[in-house]
């Protein structure tokens, strides 16, 4: 999951014909703690 979500920001920059390194990489500012949330307590809503 972990490896899904950084693939979602990353590989698009080096497959997209006009991506270059010299952009910056945006995150989004809820992105990590939502990626870790789901981590730790799963996908499915809580019950």
């Amino acid at each position: 999951m972990i490896m899904g979500g950084c693939h979602e920001l990353i590989l698009p920059r080096f497959f997209h014909p006009g991506a270059t390194a010299s952009e910056p990489l945006v995150i989004p500012p809820d992105f990590v703690d939502d990626l870790v949330s789901t981590v730790m307590h799963g996908i499915a809503p809580a019950n």
